[in-house]
């Protein structure tokens, strides 16, 4: 038979909880709630092999991602603590985790936001400066700049370059500004060896890329600026086996990378700039000249086998590019360049012939003479 409901609802509910109380002695209703605050999660980075020996830098850095006001001395202690953390786990041999720490934490990004608010009008800290240390000393962590070092080193450029030129800062700003261009070469020295095997050329690549974009800018400033750190990257292309092999000691990394095994699809483009501003009668003119010789160097390192052809080579290219002829060099450089090479060199000719960056008219001028004497050459792709 089917069970009909009670009459009284509320007194059959209170007469059903009355007879399971009886039932059950132990099991009491709680008269109120306790409430509880959530209280709020504290960061904790002890777990860290580096922290016991650094644990104020750690906690700097910490504070410093977690706040929401950050003043300027804040962001020096954070870009110090940075370059203090990862020294001493270097020095230590405690990096374990410390790539999983600098990316949980944004270190890389939080110094890339630090260079884009900075004025570009004036240089009244040293927070680029100390920025650049940090980047530096990032590198040398396993992973931690992977993936980010162009998009860094825009930041990095664009903080320093756009910054007036150096007979318009006020004096006491001079010796700033050379201590930050030092450790922006510092750093991008640092930066290009410490990348492994597999990437060194596309990296490189990206980061010449960057650079020559700058120098298309119509402040000279900004061109000679861009032009002396290409002087930087080719130095270290042609040493890039002694320096590889020197920054790799204690890091447990492959063996260096010789230099015949880096290729660099725009190797073209980078050598028909640097003739043009070699060539040109601006500030940029000493840096391109260095770079070519760094060029230089890197291509008969990479071509050329046999040691006699190396020195012969070494000697024109000498002698051409201390003279005042952009035809002797680009014809000098052309005998040993690949057939898409030498195009590209003469299609950055035809592009700078509408240039504002490139004040001589008259040395693309001459680089399309060498191609149209000799077409056969130059115009095959």
């Amino acid at each position: 038979m089917e069970r009909r409901p009670p009459a009284c609802p509320r007194q059959a509910w209170m007469e059903d909880s009355s007879s399971q109380e009886s039932r059950s002695p132990g099991l009491q209703l709680p008269s109120s709630y306790e409430v509880t605050t959530m209280q709020p999660l504290k960061l904790d980075a002890s777990w860290l092999p580096i922290y016991k020996e650094e644990q104020e830098a750690v906690d700097s850095i910490l504070a410093f991602v977690t706040s929401s006001n950050k003043e300027e001395r804040d962001k020096a202690t954070f870009l110090r603590s940075i370059s203090v953390l990862c020294r001493s786990a270097l020095k230590h041999g405690l990096t374990q985790g410390l790539d999983l720490f600098c990316d949980m934490y944004q270190l890389a990004e939080n110094i890339k936001a630090l260079l884009e608010e900075e004025p570009r009008d004036h240089l009244c800290t040293d927070l680029r400066h100390l920025s650049m240390l940090a980047l530096e000393k990032l590198s040398l962590v396993d992973t931690a700049l992977e993936g980010k070092a162009k998009s860094l080193l825009r930041a990095c450029f664009s903080s320093v370059f756009w910054l007036p030129a150096e007979k318009e800062m006020p004096k006491a700003d001079l010796a700033l500004y050379m201590k930050t261009l030092n450790s922006m070469d510092s750093m991008l020295r640092t930066v290009v060896l410490s990348f492994p095997a597999s990437r060194v050329s596309k990296e490189l690549q990206g980061i010449l890329e960057l650079l020559l974009d700058f120098t298309r800018c119509e402040r000279e400033a900004v061109r000679e600026r861009a032009m002396a750190r290409i002087d930087v990257l080719t130095r270290v292309l042609s040493d890039y086996s002694t320096l590889q092999a020197h920054a790799n000691v204690g890091r447990g990394t492959a063996g260096p990378v010789c230099s015949g095994e880096i290729q660099l699809p725009l190797l073209g483009k980078l050598l028909g700039r640097l003739i043009l501003f070699r060539f040109s009668e601006e500030q940029t003119s000493c840096a391109a000249f260095h770079a070519l010789f760094a060029l230089a160097e890197f291509i008969f390192e990479s071509r050329l086998k046999d040691r006699a052809d190396q020195v012969h080579w070494e000697a024109v290219t000498t002698s051409a590019l201390c003279s005042l002829s952009a035809r002797d060099c680009a014809k000098t450089f052309g005998k040993y360049l690949q057939s898409h090479e030498r195009t590209d060199v003469i299609l950055v000719a035809i592009e700078a012939m509408g240039d504002a960056s490139i004040l001589d008219q008259q040395v693309p001028s001459s680089l399309l003479d060498v191609a149209l004497e000799d077409p056969d050459v130059w115009l095959t792709d």
